[in-house]
């Protein structure tokens, strides 16, 4: 096992922390999901773990002019993210207005919480915690 590299840290964290392009894909990529999922510029915000009243900086991030931080808690933030939006995928190929608001319903998986909610008053954790469920989408 490689001794300079924490055993925690995945191969697309390494990624992310050396390569700009994998960061500038990622924020695209966190745009798009941002808008099929319909939440406002402060929420986008909140979940990318920024100051939640930057408009500037949320839309340099969608004109592609900056791409998120160097550091390792935006990198597990875009991780689990992305994770849930591709488990909704998986779990529902041919549904994709149920995918795009299945953030704002009360989950009954969650405590009848709404994923977004979750999301934006827990921080990273209630994001890895909507992950965590969106992996058992298939096998409830």
């Amino acid at each position: 096992m490689d001794e300079s590299r924490p055993a925690c840290r995945s191969q697309f964290m390494e990624d992310w922390l050396q390569d700009r392009g994998i960061r500038r894909e990622a924020t695209q990529k966190l745009m798009r999901i941002f808008d099929v999922w319909d939440i406002a510029g402060g929420e986008k915000l909140e979940l990318l773990g920024a100051c939640a009243d930057d408009a500037e900086y949320l839309g340099r991030l969608r004109e592609g002019v900056e791409i998120l931080p160097h550091d390792e808690e935006s990198c597990r933030r875009a991780m689990n993210i992305l994770s849930i939006q591709r488990s909704l995928e998986e779990f529902a190929p041919d549904a994709p207005q149920w995918r795009d608001d299945w953030v704002h319903q009360p989950i009954k998986g969650l405590g009848y919480e709404r994923p977004i909610d979750i999301m934006r008053h827990e921080g990273l954790p209630g994001i890895e915690r909507v992950r965590r469920y969106t992996k058992t989408l298939g096998h409830l």
